[in-house]
């Protein structure tokens, strides 16, 4: 196995991200109250494809090994999600096999999760839309930061994080530069910053460790607030505190629910 990572440069999903994908793979990517109904409907399926389990020997053998591929791989390019991306196409080739009852109880699942899809969908454009009319004000030759403190959409999981790239419409709408653009994230990337050139900003996914020295980096920063029902008390102490420092030099100039637009007066 280390002989194998280090070739590769392999990582792997620990237990409870790989429990996640096999619930996504199974009921969808959703909040509690989605999922139970889900589930709910998944139960007569697991039944029939239980019993039917000395039929399905080798898709259920692959299922297996897909626990323990690697979630990605870094050479000689980059690929992740392998392990995730698998189990669609196992669960695909049980369904090939099973009796008609269990393919029309996996028909009506599959009806359940693309309405609750369609309407999640629906949910995430209406935010994004008045999100990307806010950032459509920046002007093109601006850079602009972004702290993403409460990167989810309704209906999905918290941990799908759909809301997180956004800002990068700076870039698709205005081409203007953005601190989420991943040059030379990984090695291999052919695109980089210019020496001295690259905007002075926290990492992407770690925004609680802005500092007064960020304050530099853009014109604009654009912040995702958490929702005071979603969020610890002492989340939201530490995300007031960044944003009264970012005050310290920028004006608030759009909102909209907890996203916020400020420009800097320098």
């Amino acid at each position: 196995l280390e002989f194998f990572t280090g070739i590769f440069k392999a990582s792997f999903s620990n237990p409870i991200t790989m429990l996640n994908y096999l619930l996504w793979g199974t009921v969808g990517p959703f909040r509690i109250i989605f999922l139970f109904v889900n589930i709910i409907f998944f139960i007569p399926l697991f039944r029939e494809v239980y019993v039917q389990r000395k039929e399905l020997k080798a898709e259920l053998l692959i299922l297996l090994i897909i626990l323990f591929i690697p979630w990605g791989i870094y050479w000689p390019s980059e690929v992740t999600f392998l392990n995730f991306r698998f189990i669609p196409f196992v669960f695909a080739l049980i369904l090939l096999k099973v009796n008609i009852r269990s393919k029309m109880y996996s028909l009506i699942l599959a009806t359940l999760i693309f309405t609750q899809m369609s309407y999640a969908f629906y949910k995430f454009n209406i935010q994004a839309k008045n999100i990307v009319k806010i950032i459509e004000t920046i002007p093109k030759n601006k850079v602009l930061g972004s702290l993403m403190y409460q990167d989810d959409t309704p209906v999905l999981a918290k941990i799908v994080r759909s809301t997180h790239f956004l800002p990068m419409y700076h870039t698709i709408l205005n081409n203007g530069a953005n601190t989420q653009f991943w040059a030379d994230y990984t090695s291999h990337l052919p695109i980089s910053y210019n020496k001295g050139r690259s905007p002075i900003a926290p990492a992407d996914w770690h925004p609680w460790t802005f500092t007064e020295e960020h304050l530099k980096g853009a014109d604009y920063y654009l912040v995702q607030s958490p929702f005071e029902n979603q969020s610890t008390t002492g989340k939201q102490k530490k995300v007031r505190e960044i944003i009264s420092l970012i005050e310290t030099q920028y004006s608030k100039t759009a909102c909209y629910e907890n996203w916020c637009l400020f420009k800097n007066n320098q």
